[in-house]
């Protein structure tokens, strides 16, 4: 294991440690008797209406915001009315615009209802193209409903409304 990056967070200091298959994000606190505490962070993109400046974001305000750009080629993003969805699809070569957030296992299970996992969306993993190993590991909501009669979004971006 090795510290990749570290910065200044909301909580304190952010260490961010990668071994060969596993991202660890600690988050380090005065708060604990010992001066150092560790809590295990989730990177979660987001792309639509939990992205900065959509109608949900204030439920990411205790989240650090790490990166923001595109994903890798192979996912299809569909406008479902009030918000949108995407499907992994491996041949489309589309990518998806979003942002990555560190998030607590409090905000993750809140993240869940929001997006009634695993009924409407599944979480899964999301192949980020930030050309950095750092964000191996990210999460996404792969929308699992019908989309034949939704709008493909070609671009790839959701405007926030």
């Amino acid at each position: 294991m090795r510290v990749n990056h570290c910065r200044w967070g909301r909580s304190g200091p952010l260490i961010l440690l990668q071994t060969a298959a596993l991202l660890f994000v600690a988050c380090v606190s005065s708060r604990s008797k010992s001066g150092l505490s560790a809590e295990k962070l989730t990177p979660v993109f987001v792309y639509g209406t939990l992205k900065e400046g959509g109608r949900l974001h204030h439920y990411l305000d205790n989240s650090e915001k790490i990166f923001a750009g595109w994903s890798r080629p192979g996912y299809d993003m569909y406008d479902l009315g009030s918000y949108p969805g995407i499907v992994a699809a491996p041949a489309s070569g589309r990518r998806v615009y979003g942002e990555v957030y560190l998030v607590d296992g409090t905000t993750l299970r809140l993240l869940d209802r929001i997006e009634d996992a695993p009924r409407l969306y599944q979480r899964r993993a999301i192949a980020i193209d930030s050309g950095e190993p750092l964000l191996s590991g990210v999460q996404a909501y792969y929308y699992v409903q019908d989309v034949s009669r939704a709008r493909l979004i070609e671009s790839g971006f959701y405007p926030v409304r």
